[in-house]
């Protein structure tokens, strides 16, 4: 299941808008808790749900969100598990499966949970349905009182200004797309990546063949249009276009995968001195602009690199329709023509709602299959001794598919690529060294420890990834997700002797090496065309071969080295002397194990962007970061778990100037930190989490001057957090577990853009704003802070002019506010909202706050307060809240 976020401009259609926005105040009765937008496909349901559902207007009616795109066919297990990701913030986003009972029972616990307050209230767009056992499936799932139902995913339109000359071509253009919104954008890509003459243009106009629209109806307008755009696709194009019809509307492709299938298949090559993979990486990013397929996930926020993507589904309708037409794609699953059964058939697919018929199987003709797609369970007779000619075998995720099934894999010599991530396959077979043209083999995130000696006969092998991440700093991160962020691995998989003879190969990872093999360490001197390498399992013994060896790997742009703190691999094998030509082109690297300090030649990666440190346990500050401070393209930079010793940490000015996300992590001897001004100008995130000594934290004005985000979690002894200066850009500030903590003051115009404030399990924290300190702020949560006594708006912070265990509002000084939250705040005795505090508030939520006994609002306080609830605040009666009849609410709790 895909989602897809992004923000566009939605053109037309106001009077739908406006009817889903009347609908959607009705949400929460019988007659209108489910709303559903109807219409052919195409004509943009999913586009007005879309805008509405990020419409800030339209979502504060709600408290939490999940877009749930239909897959084909749909499972409950993969239903749930969008939901719970969308609805819990911290609901683990590894790809691991987890039991569905256990997903029923996180859903109803969430319910249950929330289900004493009147102000939760969920929005669940379901995108695709198409039965009633869909509809089904999804009421009896999710077990929730307001759905909505929709259909498709729409894009954007940019008007452009064009010359006279040019204008009745595009009206022609546009009057053959029949108004549909996605021909117009489909068509409008087409133009913008041709030449902008008129004479391209009639071109243009001359493929839209109009009779092709009347005498072939059951296409329609829209589909005629797409399929004119692929008749103008340069012919490479077209087969990687088709390609696209393997993976259906519920898979998220992941980019690395569809490139190297690509090239596996010949549908991509090396021209004019460019290899493959940067063709391949041309086509994809030219069927993005294009809109063929669409991003559904990105790499870290420094990179942009779309990760992953799913096709959209009118494209998808034209790739299937065509590739089954020319019979190039065989489909099991689905409405295939069964007289095609017996024709030559290129690919094969096995999709996950097929019902494993042995029978149909064996009827087909299978002599001429170059991939073999299967999603689901596996069994053993689909990889027939028949397909002679395979060049894909892609078996990723699929379930039940043991080592012993590939017994007979050496049979297909063709194979070029070879897909098990994440199966649960043990061993790779022996036969696997007969495969002399394979060129990439995936087997990430299986039970392989060891790859077969005869591995190093395949000479054109140029992509291994294996092993399984596992490494763990603290109890936020699972395993799985900490060993993604740093790249260290507590085990990869084994390697023969001999490895060093597969010379073309690029990527080798999680390389895992035993103590004392320094063979294996030197062999890897002659994989000269290497670009990424993951080793774990450097040790003393090892280590300064490892020296030696990255000295020859001068292409290299990823390296993640992982030795055993009780060892000095690491630094062995990055020490000044030995390591004389620095890695120029390296653009990642991740380091995990004992490195007291780090190397000069660092400073000299120019090309560097990320750098990972974990448990390295630096000694020579400022000496490092002055290393660090000198890497001229640093935008990531991650400092984990013991990495550094020292307990002062200063960034002087004009240093990390392009540096955009910085966390510190479970360094347990830093005490304070300090950021000058001009330092790092362009930074937007900044992650303090699990410092337990940190006791101060001062950041200069004119510091951080783009932070957007800003999280400080875990940091028990932190007693100071002092901001000197204005932060204009911050928009998410988040605090919790400081329980030295006293004050946190806000002054006015230091976060003018400030939108969201997270304060919890604080307990000795007061919060303080002066007057119009946060003109923007929507959400305000204070939780777990038993001390505070007060919060005071509209005084400077640190006066002593209110009466202490008050919460005092008055008017102007968060007149954005939407949902205020108090919990666990048990010195709080009173609240009182004056005239025209707080205009736009919605949700106001007191909890646990035993000593609260007056609750007080003045006439025109809160108009638009909707939802008030006050949950176990036993010294407040309904008798002490004064002004309710001046409220319109809709929801009130007192219990």
């Amino acid at each position: 299941m895909a989602r897809i976020e992004s923000a566009y401009y939605f053109v037309g259609r106001e009077k739908e808008m406006d009817w889903l926005f009347s609908k959607i105040r009705g949400v929460g009765t019988k007659k209108n808790n489910v709303i559903s937008v109807y219409g052919m496909r195409g004509i943009g349901k999913t586009a007005l749900v879309h805008n509405a559902y990020h419409d800030k207007g339209f979502k504060k009616n709600f408290t939490h969100y999940a877009w749930v795109t239909i897959s084909n066919p749909l499972r409950e297990d993969d239903l749930l598990c969008s939901v719970l990701r969308d609805f819990k913030s911290d609901y683990p986003t590894s790809d691991s499966a987890r039991p569905l009972q256990g997903m029923r029972m996180e859903l109803a616990q969430f319910y249950e949970a929330n289900k004493v307050n009147k102000s939760f209230r969920c929005l669940v767009v379901v995108d695709g349905l198409t039965t009633t056992r869909e509809w089904d499936l999804v009421r009896s799932s999710l077990i929730l009182e307001e759905y909505n139902a929709v259909l498709q995913v729409f894009g954007t339109v940019r008007n452009v200004e064009l010359r006279p000359d040019m204008k009745e071509q595009a009206n022609q253009i546009l009057s053959k797309c029949g108004g549909i919104p996605f021909a117009i954008i489909d068509i409008s890509g087409h133009l913008a990546s041709r030449p902008r003459t008129v004479r391209e243009w009639q071109r243009s106009n001359e493929r839209l063949n109009l009779d092709q629209l009347e005498v072939n109806p059951d296409l329609g307008p829209m589909k005629a249009t797409l399929e004119s755009c692929y008749n103008s696709l340069p012919y490479y194009f077209k087969y990687c276009f088709l390609y696209l019809s393997i993976f259906q509307e519920d898979i998220n492709i992941m980019h690395r995968r569809l490139v190297k299938r690509w090239i596996a298949e010949g549908y991509v090559r090396g021209i004019q001195g460019s290899e493959a993979e940067e063709v391949g990486e041309r086509v994809f990013n030219e069927f993005l602009s294009m809109t063929i397929i669409q991003p559904t996930r990105y790499t870290a926020i420094t990179s942009g690199r779309v990760s992953s993507c799913s096709v959209h589904p009118l494209m998808l309708e034209v790739s299937t329709s065509k590739a089954i037409d020319e019979k190039l794609i065989f489909m099991l699953g689905h409405d295939n023509n069964t007289a095609a059964l017996m024709d030559t058939i290129r690919h094969v697919v096995v999709r996950r709602n097929w019902r494993r018929n042995h029978e149909e199987y064996k009827s087909m003709n299978l002599s001429r299959v170059r991939s073999l797609t299967v999603f689901g369970e596996w069994k053993p007779y689909f990889l027939s001794c028949d397909m002679r000619m395979l060049r894909v075998l892609d078996l990723e995720g699929t379930e039940g598919l043991r080592g012993h099934h590939l017994r007979r894999i050496g049979k297909f010599r063709h194979l070029k690529y070879l897909g098990l991530r994440s199966t649960q396959i043990e061993y790779v077979p022996k036969s696997l060294g007969k495969l002399r043209c394979l060129e990439t083999l995936d087997i990430r995130y299986t039970n392989v420890k060891k790859l077969p000696s005869t591995v190093v006969h395949l000479k054109k092998l140029r992509v291994v990834r294996g092993g399984f991440k596992s490494l763990q700093v603290g109890h936020a991160l699972s395993d799985t997700e900490m060993g993604e962020r740093i790249g260290g691995e507590s085990w990869g998989i084994g390697v023969p002797r001999g490895i060093g003879e597969l010379r073309a190969l690029n990527t080798l990872g999680t390389l895992r090496i035993k103590k004392q093999d320094r063979r294996v360490v030197q062999e890897l001197r002659k994989l000269t065309q290497l670009q990424r390498l993951s080793i774990t399992g450097i040790t003393d013994q090892n280590g300064p071969d490892l020296c030696s060896t990255l000295q020859h790997l001068s292409r290299l742009q990823s390296l993640a080295v992982h030795s055993p703190v009780s060892y000095a691999g690491l630094s062995l094998s990055l020490r000044e002397n030995s390591l004389r030509s620095p890695m120029e082109r390296l653009e990642v690297l991740k380091l995990y194990g004992h490195l007291p300090s780090l190397p000069e030649w660092m400073s000299g990666l120019r090309n560097l962007s990320k750098l990972y440190l974990h448990n390295t346990g630096l000694e020579g500050l400022p000496h490092d970061m002055d290393v660090l401070a000198l890497l001229p393209n640093l935008t990531t930079l991650l400092l984990l778990a013991d990495s550094i010793m020292a307990t002062r940490l200063t960034f002087e000015g004009d240093t990390f100037t392009e540096l955009q996300l910085l966390e510190l992590a479970y360094l347990p001897r830093l005490a304070s930190m300090a950021l000058e001004a001009g330092a790092m100008p362009t930074l937007k995130t900044l992650q303090i989490i699990g410092c337990n000594n940190l006791n101060r934290l001062s950041v200069e004005d004119g510091a951080m001057c783009k932070l957007e985000s800003l999280q400080i979690e875990g940091c028990d002894h932190l007693r100071s957090l002092s901001f000197q200066g204005a932060m204009p850009m911050l928009k998410k500030f988040q605090v919790g577990q400081c329980n030295d903590l006293v004050l946190l003051g806000f002054k006015t115009g230091y976060m003018p853009n400030l939108e969201t404030l997270l304060v919890r399990r604080s307990n000795n924290l007061c919060v303080e704003f002066e007057e119009a300190a946060v003109p923007k702020l929507k959400i305000l949560q204070i939780f777990g802070c038993r001390k505070l006594e007060c919060l005071p708006l509209g005084v400077a912070a640190g006066q002593d002019t209110w009466q202490r265990s008050s919460l005092v509002i008055t008017a102007g000084d968060m007149p954005n506010l939407e949902s205020l939250l108090v919990e666990d705040c048990h010195e709080l005795h009173s609240m009182s909202f004056g005239r025209n505090t707080m205009i736009k508030l919605e949700t106001l939520r007191i909890a646990r706050c035993n000593n609260l006994a007056e609750l007080s609002f003045q006439i025109g306080a809160t108009p638009k307060l909707d939802t008030l609830k006050i949950t176990d605040c036993h010294l407040l009666k309904e008798n002490a809240v004064y002004g309710l009849d001046h409220l319109n609410l809709r929801s009130t709790v007192i219990e």
